[in-house]
């Protein structure tokens, strides 16, 4: 065999050898590139189960020990006496996460049972109390025929780094008719941001995890 003919041979041989190794490492590559998928698949899913899980609760486990950003009513609970007048808090825990505002989209209640009190009665409709977490109320409007509130607020022009903690707003009900089983209910679902929220401070995002709705008594007089 002459020498050009070896020469000609060890080149393909060398040829065939980069294919090969170019293509495992390809494949393995590809592997990774699915096995990575199918984790960030699980943990996406994963996520999900646990803010579904983490999404509402009625005080069974006290919402204070709960973690992510959260709503919930105080009391939770309660036995309230026809014609007697009593205060629910919202409250609202950001977990440690900046926030520019939050907001209500409807807090549910049965307006034959119960009656908001009028806060303000210099403005127009129906209005519940602002509490001290955030200074400018956006929306501020109690539905009393169909029994929903209303309400949203926001930081001040320029504040950053804030961290939201303590009494969004106050409603005072009156009881109008006695129940065993009264709910005050949040209107909320995970990631929609049409609904009740916590807004970030850092990307305008929804952060709102949970929330914690309340069931009360309403006792005849």
């Amino acid at each position: 065999m002459n020498k050009a003919l070896l020469v000609l041979l060890s080149v393909f041989l060398l040829a065939i050898l980069v294919f090969f190794f170019f293509s495992a490492n390809k494949k393995t590559n590809s592997d990774r590139s699915v096995g990575n998928g199918s984790k960030k698949v699980s943990q996406t899913k994963n996520q999900v189960n646990q803010t579904k899980q983490l999404s509402t609760t009625n005080q069974a486990e006290p919402i204070t020990s709960l973690r992510g950003p959260r709503l919930w009513l105080e009391p939770s609970k309660g036995d309230f006496k026809v014609g007697s007048i009593f205060d629910v808090k919202i409250l609202i825990d950001s977990d440690g996460k900046t926030v520019a505002g939050a907001g209500i989209s409807s807090l549910n209640y049965d307006p034959k049972k119960l009656e908001i009190q009028d806060a303000d009665k210099t403005m127009e409709g129906i209005q519940i109390r602002k509490g001290d977490v955030f200074d400018m109320v956006m929306i501020n409007k109690v539905d009393s025929a169909a029994g929903k509130i209303k309400f949203s607020s926001l930081t001040k022009l320029g504040q950053e780094n804030y961290i939201a903690s303590g009494n969004l707003a106050t409603i005072t009900f009156k009881v109008l008719e006695a129940s065993p089983d009264e709910q005050l209910i949040f209107d909320f679902k995970p990631g929609l941001t049409t609904d009740c929220n916590i807004i970030s401070f850092s990307d305008s995002k929804d952060i709102l995890q949970v929330v914690g709705n309340a069931t009360i008594k309403l006792l005849p007089n």
